[in-house]
């Protein structure tokens, strides 16, 4: 009778146990289903080249030997713009002073204007070329260069190096929360809540495009 009571208990334990090990695995499985194979990351700011520095409205620009100055779209911008469907200039040749319309960029039906950080002459225009899966800072990928005219003075107070990596960084945890607050359509972001999706600003409503842009694309020093 109390072996039949022992090998009772001991196949009830194994029993247990194995329902245990059952339930426990069906939870992995579960858990695995729901973690997309490849999560996505938090963005972190690539290193910024040599020479570049960051406005607050998201455009770099670098000085060339002769002293004219390119300026582009830094990471930030990117992301928001995404690939750029047209850009319209104003003339080459033409004098475009600090916060005045430097080029537009097109948005489905809309245009968005992006302001010059630098008053001088417009002296070459380009439309980037824009490799896929890449927004690593790049001096290639300028826009505008324009010959200045008060070159010390207006980009004194601009970031650069590892203070301008440091603030864009801090930019996009900053973009993070305002996204956050807003009420967005799920393709707004990854799924991890980390990096905005690309050419964000075309899949806002246009009031929450106008609260992105006023905090990110239309800022001063």
């Amino acid at each position: 009778m109390v072996a039949l009571f022992v090998l009772a208990t001991l196949v009830l334990f194994l029993v247990v146990d194995v329902l245990v090990i059952y339930y426990a695995r069906r939870r992995s499985a579960s858990a695995a289903a729901a973690t997309p194979a490849s999560a996505p990351l938090a963005l972190e700011a690539h290193p910024m080249p040599a020479g570049m520095f960051l406005h607050p409205s998201h455009l770099w620009l670098t000085v060339d030997p002769v002293g004219r100055v390119k300026v582009g779209l830094d990471e930030l911008a990117q992301r928001l713009l995404g690939p750029l469907e047209g850009i319209r200039f104003p003339s080459v040749g033409r004098r475009v002073a600090r916060g005045e319309t430097l080029f537009s960029v097109q948005l489905g039906d809309t245009e968005l204007p992006i302001f010059s950080p630098i008053s001088g002459v417009l002296e070459a225009t380009q439309v980037p070329y824009a490799r896929a899966g890449s927004r690593c800072p790049n001096p290639e990928s300028w826009i505008c260069a324009v010959q200045p005219e008060r070159l010390s003075e207006e980009i004194r107070p601009l970031r650069i190096a590892e203070e301008a990596a440091r603030w864009l960084a801090s930019e996009f945890a900053r973009l993070r929360e305002v996204l956050h607050g807003l009420h967005l359509r799920p393709a707004a972001t990854l799924p991890d809540g980390g990096e905005p999706a690309d050419a964000l600003l075309r899949i806002l409503e246009p009031r929450d495009r106008a609260v992105v842009v006023r905090g990110f694309l239309n800022r001063e020093p």
